[in-house]
């Protein structure tokens, strides 16, 4: 499955965590990335871990409010919302969004 691209990241994009979620992150043969999770990070402001958080799993749809773009100190985030459930919105590392979800109806033409 190939990765999601940046172009198709935009305002009204749907998206469908696949199966099997990703770090992102490339392995260089030493185990330093490269692996698996239980869960995408969705989070209140980019990189909040402290400020609580939301486990977004396996079959979720999401849509994109926000492309990715680098967020101050924590690197790239898109800001996404659960389509089940409207009201939780917030932040998920790209390299870990990428990797993880396919496109399941481009954004609407403006």
């Amino acid at each position: 499955m190939p990765l999601l691209k940046k172009a198709q990241m935009v305002k009204g994009a749907i998206l469908e965590v696949l199966p099997v979620i990703k770090d992102g992150l490339p392995s260089f043969g030493m185990n330093l990335g490269g692996g698996t999770k239980e869960y995408l990070l969705l989070t209140p402001k980019p990189g909040g871990f402290f400020d609580g958080h939301y486990k977004i799993t396996s079959g979720t749809k999401l849509e994109v409010l926000e492309g990715p773009k680098r967020r101050g100190e924590a690197g790239n985030s898109a800001k996404v919302k659960v389509v089940e459930q409207p009201e939780v919105e917030g932040f998920v590392y790209w390299c870990e969004l990428r990797a993880s979800a396919k496109l399941i109806t481009p954004a609407p033409a403006a």
